[in-house]
């Protein structure tokens, strides 16, 4: 008759340690995983954003006349989050409601101009949202506009001496949008925020350095 020895305590114990070794070591894998894959969706999310608000802030500035361009910057569009303290800009420049449309053109070519375009970012915290606003002026289109930015940057913005025909949000992980002149035109600056789901968190900077095209209104 076969006689079966059962395992022993010390086996015993030393089972169970390896099972909760290799089930820890596993664990942390899968965890770290699933870390990398958030903020790697989360950095993808903040440079997808930030290309598509550089594209679009470039182009438009770019088109704009020179002396419509309005600026809404210092300590009253700055935020503080932790430790670090963030301006939160805005930029109107004049446009066109249809760059097709002939007669928004003079016999020479020259841009009608007959809307003004605003870029601002919110000030909420930890991350604001930069969007983009289409106005209708109450008033021809001659200059930067004087209602901009007193009474009127907020968040959301109000239709004060205009109507506001579009708004569409361009970035929401944005932390600082700042924007300030340069020696041939403006110079922008963003940083946004990736996420991961333990909260560890990584910074994208981008710059942009651009020259409004027309000189004229």
């Amino acid at each position: 008759m076969r006689c079966q020895r059962g395992m022993s305590l010390l086996e015993a114990v030393l089972v169970v340690g390896l099972f909760a070794i290799l089930s820890t070591a596993l664990f942390g894998m899968f965890h770290w995983g699933v870390t990398q894959f958030f903020l790697g969706a989360s950095r993808q999310s903040a440079q997808s954003q930030a290309a598509r608000a550089l594209a679009v802030l470039e182009k438009t500035i770019r088109e704009a006349p020179r002396d419509s361009v309005g600026l809404a910057t210092g300590p009253g569009r700055q935020v503080t989050a932790g430790a670090n303290t963030f301006s939160r800009d805005g930029v109107v420049v004049a446009t066109l409601s249809n760059w097709s449309d002939a007669s928004l053109y003079d016999v020479d070519g020259v841009p009608r101009w007959d809307r003004y375009m605003i870029f601002y970012a919110t000030n909420t915290v930890p991350t604001g949202e930069l969007r983009r606003v289409l106005i209708r002026p109450a008033n021809p289109v001659v200059g930067p506009w004087i209602l901009f930015p007193g009474g009127y940057l907020a968040t959301p913005p109000l239709p004060t001496g205009g109507v506001i025909e579009q708004s569409t949000l361009l970035a929401d992980d944005l932390l600082h949008f700042k924007i300030s002149p340069a020696a041939s035109g403006y110079r922008i600056e963003m940083i946004f925020q990736a996420r991961a789901s333990n909260g560890k968190e990584e910074f994208l900077q981008t710059n942009l350095l651009v020259t409004p095209r027309n000189a004229d209104t």
